[in-house]
């Protein structure tokens, strides 16, 4: 499940990048690891 989330994440970024919206995704990345590295328990739940 988690894998899978996180293969459907990359896709989706890679989507925004190719779209042109670095800036727009720059700072979802930053929460993204955030939520990665300070909750890695919460986002296991999910």
């Amino acid at each position: 499940m988690v894998a899978i989330s996180a293969a459907g994440l990359l896709v989706i970024l890679l989507i925004f990048l190719l779209a042109g919206g670095v800036t727009f995704i720059a700072p979802v990345i930053v929460f993204l690891f955030l939520l990665l590295t300070v909750q890695p328990t919460s986002v296991t739940t999910f």
